[in-house]
């Protein structure tokens, strides 16, 4: 299924530059040729996050684990993540 490029960029417009769901609407329903085509895109458009994709467990690429330490007098728990390679930024990847 081929999508409108016009339809596309009016969808990254409403959920990445502040247009109302209302406006959004109105605006696609022109695009569609009516509301109800609108209403049909609607599901086609939305982000389905239950296929986002995931990782493994035990993917090499990655380390995690519970971490302690003491800030000031205070005992801090919790869960770190990260990658393990090397990359840009003031950050350095988790140690083994």
């Amino acid at each position: 299924m081929t999508m409108d490029q016009k339809i596309i960029d009016l969808y990254d417009e409403f959920t990445h530059g502040g247009m109302s769901r209302r406006h959004f609407l109105d605006r696609l329903a022109v695009v569609a040729g009516s509301t109800m085509a609108a209403l049909a895109l609607l599901p086609v458009l939305e982000n389905n996050y239950a296929f986002a994709q995931t990782i493994a467990d035990g993917d090499s690429r990655l380390k995690t684990g519970r971490v302690e330490y003491d800030a000031g007098g205070t005992q801090i728990a919790g869960y770190l993540g990260g990658t393990t390679a090397a990359r840009p930024g003031p950050f350095p990847p988790l140690s083994s």
